[in-house]
C-alpha cells in the first residue's frame, strides 16, 4: 500500500515514526506552544519545511496514512485539530519554500 505522505513509492522511516510518536504524545501545553511558534515565526529552514508533493494533500489522505501507521484514532483527531489551527501558516510556509527553491 502506498503512503501519500511520502510520495510515490515512499515509506516512513523508523526515525519519522519515532518522531511522530513523540509529537502525538506531547502534553496540551506543548501543542499550544508549538502552534503559537509555527503561526508567528519566520525563522524556519525553507529547504526542509515543505515538500511540494505533500502540499496538495487533503486531511483524509493524512488520516489514512496515519491509520496505516497504526496511530490511535484519538491521537489522529488531536493532530487534525493542530493542523486546522496551523492552516493560516501553511500557505506562508509553502510560498517561502517556493521562493527559496527558485
Amino acid at each position: 500500500m502506498e503512503f501519500k505522505l511520502f510520495g510515490p513509492g515512499g515509506s516512513p522511516s523508523d526515525h519519522f515514526q519515532k518522531d511522530l510518536k513523540v509529537l502525538l504524545d506531547l502534553e496540551e501545553e506543548a501543542w499550544d506552544a508549538l502552534a503559537s511558534w509555527l503561526l508567528t515565526t519566520t525563522d524556519f529552514d525553507s529547504e526542509h519545511v515543505s515538500n511540494p508533493s505533500t502540499y496538495g494533500l487533503q486531511l483524509p489522505e493524512i488520516q489514512r496514512d496515519l491509520l496505516l501507521l497504526n496511530c490511535p484514532r484519538e491521537r489522529i483527531e488531536r493532530l487534525e485539530s493542530l493542523l486546522e489551527r496551523l492552516r493560516p501558516a501553511r500557505e506562508r510556509v509553502y510560498y517561502d519554500y517556493v521562493r527559496f527553491d527558485h
